[in-house]
């Protein structure tokens, strides 16, 4: 990939993901079942951004605890914070580093994102983020 073909896709996914989380583009994913509610939260309350920030390889890392380590599920969020990008979303059952110690699609990924960016010389911040599935009594 090219230094060009990089910056222009950052741009365009960047753009996008800033015109959702301002409410300029409709958002609809629809159903075909009609499912009955089962968090206590809707997507519209979970903003990647503001969670807590922990190092892409938290996982490798004995140093650093995990973020949780109940054994609930959490949804987890890789995130290009130079760029604003959302990179990666994904939900896991495990625990967070049970999870990532094995084979994962998401660790190539992002280990790609960043030799990319390390090639062309080009800041990139990709930092993990987590959202537990807990019920927040106020």
């Amino acid at each position: 990939m090219s230094e060009d073909f990089l910056f222009a896709w950052k741009e365009r996914i960047a753009d996008y993901q800033r015109q959702v989380r301002e409410g300029k583009t409709a958002i609809e994913q629809p159903t075909l079942f009609d499912l009955p509610q089962t968090t206590w939260h809707t997507a519209d309350e979970i903003d990647p951004f503001s969670l807590p920030r922990h190092p892409s390889d938290f996982y490798r890392r004995p140093d650093i605890e995990p973020p949780d380590d109940s054994n609930q599920g959490c949804l987890y969020f890789q995130i290009d914070h130079v760029s604003n990008i959302v990179l990666y979303v994904g939900e896991t059952k495990l625990s967070t580093r049970r999870r990532w110690l094995g084979s994962h699609d998401c660790k190539d990924y992002v280990l790609s994102y960043i030799e990319l960016h390390r090639r062309y010389d080009l800041d990139v911040a990709v930092n993990a983020s987590f959202w537990y599935h807990r019920k927040f009594w106020v």
